[in-house]
Order: C-alpha cells, then structure tokens, then sequence
C-alpha cells in the first residue's frame, strides 16, 4: 500500500529535540526510513525554531542528527494560513538527514509563533492556542500542496500519503484535513494516524473556554463534538476521534487515557530508542579504554573501566557509586517526593553514593 506514497510524521519538535518527542520522532523516522529503503518517501513536519527554551540560538545543520540542505529561501509558501480569525503567512524549508529522511521545518515570517521552542506567552510569542492552530494547518496546508504536486506528476500511478499526528500541538491536523477536503480533494484518500504522547499537554480546555476555542479556531459545527467531552473540550480527542487509528506511547499510558475516547481503540506503540544515539557517549568511552570491546555485548570488565573514565570525565570520585537521573524534572518522572526526596538524598550520600540529577 505504501509503496510510491509518502508517510508525514507531524509533530511540535524533532529533529531539533526540547525533549523525549523529538527523539522518538527522529528514532521513528530514522526506523521508518530503513524498513522502506527507496520505496516510499518518509517526511518529517516541525518548527523551525530559532532559539531553545533556554535562548540559545538554533543551527539545524550542527545538531546531534542534523538536518542539511535547508536554504536562506523558503522551498514553499504559504499566504493564507487562519490563526485566531486572521490570516498569516507560512514559510516551509526542505532538508534532508544522513538517514535520507525528507524533513519540512515550518516557520512564521513574523517570528510569533516558531521564534522559541516552546515559549508560548513570552516575549511576544503567541499562545498555546495560536502556535498549535497555526502549526497544525500549516502542516495540513503543506502537506496538501506537496501531495498535489505529486499527483499532478504521477497521474493515475499516484499513490495517497499516511499522515501521522504527535501529541497535542499536532492532533488539529487530523480535524482540519477534513476542513481542506471542502475546497481540495487530494488528501480525502489520506491514512491518518493520531499518537497521544502525554497526560498533561493533551490540551483540555474547560467550560466556557472550550466554547472560546472552538470559536476562535471557526472550527465547523459538523467536527466540534469530536472536540468535546464531559463539559471540556480535549484538543487531542479531536485527533483521536477523526484519525482512521490512533495509538499511545506504552501499554501503561493507553491503560490509563484510553477511557478519555472509550469509542476508538487506542494501540500500544513503545516510543522505542536508537541505541547508537542514546550510548554515543559510552560508546565513545568504550573505544577510548577498550579498543576491541564489543559495545553491544561488553564484558563486565569493560564496563567497569568505562564507568571508571566516566567519573574521572565528571570529575567524580571513581571509587565511589553513582546515582543519577537524566532527564525532564515534573511529576511523572523525577518529582522530588518520589525516590529523590531529601531524606533519600541525604541518606545516599552518607552511604557513600554520590548524587547527581541533571
């Protein structure tokens, strides 16, 4: 079915990666890519932001998987994309990866909505629901004008894309592909896809401000109840409930926001890892102590010496044990009552453990 057609994964970041998204969008794409070879055209859809959340300036071209070939010009534009009631310009970039992933950075000339990863309400930027609007049908605007492209070409040997949506910033693009069907029919044949990735950032709007977004999205009285439930309006139903199929990021995860949609059947899909990524830095250890290890099947001594260096790199005792935690600091995942309170802290360390959490 897919050979000759596209597979769009759309999400709010990427290959420039704030967080645990980016990196499963790029090991899934990356994956994708090496299942199908030549045969089918893997896309990648993100901002192109400019600046982290922290202010540092973007180079797509110098990150850890870098985008290249992106031009000062934009590859496609797009003038009348709606963003609360007004219309806005769009501006899309081509890349590619050392994957041979096609990726698409999207970004607004005027710099309120893709300016910072992130930002939303700060320094001028727009808010949450003015970046997802804008992003999502900018996104479904892009991916029409390319798909019209290529069946003008291939005729009657063109094959629909399958278009995937991540998370909450991303879910509109399932409901407003059906709004371009209206006025343009090439993605009326599209498989799409919704992935739900988190509990919090579903965004769930309550009462009345659910009837405000609804409004200010002009979202058709034909998709709003896909958009509601029990008094609230959940953006990333919209996408679950109007996509052919739609999964989450863990057994656990559809276990527990599956009764959210109780009509749809959302699929376990395990964000997954690119081990060759996430070990870059033991495995650059590794060659340095062990020039003949094998990094898929290290011995224990190797491992030893790779966790010595490791220390001595961090300035750490080697002697000592160390606990850590990479990674975000919420609730879910590392909140401070959970096994990093002070008293575990303190107890660790007068154990002789050395703490660290980045």
């Amino acid at each position: 079915r897919l050979t000759g057609s596209a597979v769009y994964t759309v999400g709010a970041e990427g290959w420039f990666a704030a967080g645990g998204l980016g990196r499963v969008q790029q090991y899934h794409a990356s994956a994708m890519k090496e299942l199908v070879g030549a045969k089918a055209r893997i896309v990648t859809v993100e901002p192109y932001y400019q600046q982290s959340a922290q202010g540092g300036a973007i180079d797509y071209a110098k990150l850890p998987a870098p985008v290249l070939g992106l031009k000062k010009t934009p590859d496609v534009t797009m003038k009348n994309i709606l963003v609360n009631g007004q219309t806005v310009t769009a501006e899309a970039y081509k890349g590619t990866t050392a994957d041979g992933v096609e990726a698409w950075l999207i970004k607004d000339p005027a710099g309120r909505n893709t300016k910072t990863c992130y930002g939303y309400d700060r320094d001028g930027q727009s808010s949450w629901e003015d970046f997802t609007e804008f992003f999502s049908r900018a996104s479904a605007e892009l991916i029409r004008t390319l798909e019209a492209k290529e069946q003008a070409a291939k005729g009657d040997a063109y094959k629909p894309p399958a278009i995937i949506a991540n998370d909450g910033q991303a879910a509109p693009v399932i409901p407003f592909l059906k709004e371009l069907e209206k006025r343009d029919p090439t993605l009326k044949d599209a498989a799409t896809w919704m992935v739900t990735h988190t509990y919090k950032n579903r965004g769930v709007f309550h009462g009345s401000a659910g009837d405000a977004l609804m409004a200010r999205w002009q979202i058709p009285n034909e998709l709003r109840a896909s958009f509601w439930r029990v008094a609230e309006a959940d953006v990333s139903s919209s996408g679950v409930r109007n996509a052919g199929g739609s999964s989450g990021v863990s057994a656990v995860h559809v276990d527990e926001v599956n009764h959210i949609d109780p009509n749809q059947s959302l699929i376990a899909i395990t964000n997954g890892d690119r081990r060759e990524t996430s070990s870059e830095v033991y495995r650059k250890i590794l060659q340095d102590v062990a020039p003949a290890a094998d990094p898929d099947a290290p011995t224990a001594a190797e491992i030893t010496l790779v966790k010595r260096q490791a220390k001595v790199d961090l300035g750490l005792n080697p002697d000592q044990p160390v606990i850590s935690y990479s990674g975000r600091l919420v609730d879910e995942k590392a909140g401070r009552e959970r096994a990093f309170t002070d008293e575990n802290i303190l107890a660790l360390v007068a154990a002789g453990a050395q703490v660290v959490l980045y």
